[in-house]
């Protein structure tokens, strides 16, 4: 599976599927994986930080998923979307976060109900706290460090590891599977009800 290299634009521009999907005749494989995180209570959260975190992780995610469809229809390509283990199960002060990441688990399975017939496999991999750039840029808004002592693996994830859990819902192998969540977390959501 090889990847398109694209110049990067702001994912929540109205001509951004635009620029990403000029001059393509097909697609295989769409990942919307754009996102960001505030670590707010409601009260906390103001208009212009709810309605940012709604552009880049939903918004975003159903304009691409939507104008990629008739690119991946004449290949009966793939979308794995990105949620989070917080998109299954809500966490604290992340009021926007959560939201937003529950929905795109929704959006996920109602395009794998709408797309199926023709065809096109749609999937969400939900990864908990993983070893990035946003990871380290929540724990600073906290004024915490991230620890791994409470995870039944006990350690963070990797990117490499949520790479992988897409490559599989994108492969052959899984050609069975659409509509479902993958959660990839060290086991953070295992106990919960």
């Amino acid at each position: 599976m090889r990847g398109i290299d694209r110049a990067e634009c702001d994912v929540t521009a109205l001509d951004a599927t635009a620029v990403a999907f000029a001059g393509l005749d097909g697609l295989d494989l769409l990942v919307p994986a754009a996102g960001i995180a505030e670590r707010h209570t409601a009260e906390e959260t103001s208009d212009a930080e709810w309605d940012a975190v709604i552009a880049v992780n939903l918004t975003h995610v159903f304009r691409f998923c939507r104008d990629a469809l008739p690119l991946l229809r004449r290949r009966r390509g793939c979308i794995v979307t990105i949620g989070s283990g917080w998109g299954m199960v809500a966490g604290p002060r992340a009021v926007s976060y959560a939201a937003s990441k529950a929905a795109v688990v929704n959006l996920t399975r109602a395009l794998a109900i709408d797309h199926g017939p023709e065809g096109i496999r749609v999937n969400c991999v939900c990864p908990g706290d993983t070893d990035t750039p946003m990871l380290h840029r929540e724990a600073a808004q906290l004024g915490e460090t991230i620890d791994a002592s409470t995870r039944p693996l006990r350690r963070i994830g990797t990117p490499a590891e949520v790479a992988a859990a897409v490559a599989w819902l994108a492969s052959d192998e899984a050609s069975n599977v659409t509509g479902t969540t993958l959660v990839v977390d060290g086991g953070s959501l295992a106990g919960t009800a």
